[in-house]
């Protein structure tokens, strides 16, 4: 099995997400906003800004190079509260259909990101 190559900018956001998290759980502080929180639509948090960041990075990497992998990956990484809403959102915005918990590629479809820059995730209802 080869190994991750985490300077990728993906992998990147996703280990930024899981230290975060650690850290807002051994604190009682909030984590601080990155430069991504200029606009704060409703119910955004630090890490929902930081996710949906992410997730557009994600969505790229989908529109270059057709490989659904690294959704899978982000699910890991996000709380299980959100994990439902974020599938939606990428099921929405780009080629992803979920096959039980799995993403595949559906073919065909486009990536449409301006519209999922501009509605997060965690504005889909379940």
């Amino acid at each position: 099995m080869a190994k991750m190559d985490h300077t990728r900018p993906v992998l990147k956001l996703i280990d930024e997400i899981k230290r975060q998290r650690a850290a807002a759980a051994a604190t009682t502080t909030k984590p601080k906003l990155s430069a991504v929180a200029k606009k704060r639509p409703a119910g955004a948090t630090a890490e929902n800004i930081l996710i949906h960041h992410a997730a557009c990075s994600v969505l790229i990497h989908i529109g270059k190079h057709n490989d659904v992998r690294m959704v899978d990956r982000l699910l890991e990484g996000v709380p299980i509260a959100q994990r439902k809403r974020l599938r939606n959102w990428f099921s929405q915005f780009g080629p992803v259909d979920f096959v039980g918990a799995k993403a595949t590629y559906r073919r065909g479809a486009k990536t449409v990101l301006g519209q999922a820059m501009d509605k997060p995730f965690w504005l889909f209802r379940i």
